[in-house]
């Protein structure tokens, strides 16, 4: 019909989470801009085409093993007016923990829930109540969620102790059609925390060998050794192990059908504060296999390898400033089959033990 749009609105749906699949598309057939891909039992909010013609397309992709109830839903015709709500997902940067800087970035990821592309979409940002830092957002398609960074940094490095919280609110600075999804808050700290954990079920590192450095630990979930340091020298490799104090068979990153142990090292390279952008970034490093041509690990001691290059001993790469540096170690233990993480879950037999 000229001039109307097709608009779909769900009442019920049921699919097999994660098997079936289905995608929907902007226009008359799947070539069309893919709006959402939908599976499992949460029901879709209501759709309406933006294409210049009024159509929706629906592919149902299904693995043909499990077969749901499928969906039920409402398929009408109506004058197009446009839906504008654009909302933040999260607040992604910066960490909760870690050392902050008087340069700190903040990054957000905001998503566009209508189907026309959004052009100059202002977002803002402030800490503790201050005044807002207003930016925009240049383009963001249709349904889509993109990260942003804000050009204006913030300095979090003058609280007056380690307890003091910067609390972000973020989002959308403007009034649309739901003002509920426009706005996060996220409590940051300008410090390093050790999360007091006991569950250690004996597991624990004992002793730090680094070169001519030696410090030993009793069997604690976390140990604190922040006022000791370790300096380090680019393009240098070096050979450090550890003292594990339950023997135990030294486990690779691959899942396994044997329980054991296994350790990982991440050393803050660059030096900010934190360790989870050398650990998502895979720059850190664990312990080697029993069967490793050298240094491999015993049931008491760990050696180290690249997670990545899988080479044998700790190279400090070129970009690395020389001098001190934070270091961690995890030592977990580690089911069958169980999944190579470093998350503290609970009832498991894990610890982490700290050497910094």
């Amino acid at each position: 019909m000229a001039g109307k749009k097709i608009k779909v609105d769900f009442t019920s749906f049921n699919l097999e989470d994660r098997y079936d699949f289905l995608k929907i598309y902007n226009g008359p057939d799947e070539k069309s801009p893919l709006i959402a891909s939908y599976t499992g039992n949460t029901i879709p909010a209501s759709i309406t085409s933006s294409a210049t013609n009024g159509e929706l397309t629906f592919e149902f992709v299904p693995d043909d093993a499990v077969a749901e109830s499928g969906w039920v839903a409402n398929i009408t015709c109506v004058d197009y007016v446009p839906f504008v709500d654009a909302g933040i997902t999260s607040i992604i940067k910066p960490e909760i923990l870690g050392k902050k800087s008087a340069n700190t970035t903040i990054t957000i990821a905001v998503k566009n829930y209508s189907s026309d592309t959004r052009n100059n979409l202002p977002v803002f940002y402030q800490i503790n109540g201050g005044p807002k830092v207003e930016e925009v957002i240049a383009s963001i398609n249709g349904f889509e969620e993109k990260e942003y960074t804000f050009t204006t940094p913030v300095d979090l490095s003058t609280n007056p102790d380690e307890k003091f919280a910067y609390v972000i609110n973020a989002g959308i600075n403007e009034v649309d059609t739901n003002l509920t999804n426009n706005k996060k808050e996220k409590k940051v700290y300008n410090r390093y925390s050790l999360p007091q954990n006991v569950n250690t079920d004996g597991y624990a590192i004992t002793n730090l060998n680094w070169s001519t450095f030696s410090n030993a630990s009793g069997v604690t979930g976390y140990s604190d050794f922040k006022n000791l340091s370790i300096p380090v020298f680019k393009t240098k490799t070096y050979y450090p192990n550890v003292t594990i104090s339950k023997a135990d068979l030294p486990l690779t990153r691959s899942l396994t059908l044997s329980t054991g142990v296994f350790t990982i090292m991440v050393i803050d390279l660059n030096n900010d504060g934190n360790f989870s952008d050398e650990y998502y970034a895979g720059k850190y490093w664990v312990n080697t296999e029993a069967n490793e041509a050298s240094l491999a690990s015993t049931r008491t001691t760990h050696y180290f390898k690249n997670v990545e290059k899988n080479t044998v001993g700790v190279a400090i790469p070129s970009d690395v400033p020389t001098g001190n540096h934070a270091v961690r170690f995890i030592h977990m233990f580690r089911d069958k089959a169980e999944s190579f993480n470093v998350v503290l879950g609970a009832n498991k037999r894990r610890v982490n033990n700290f050497k910094k």
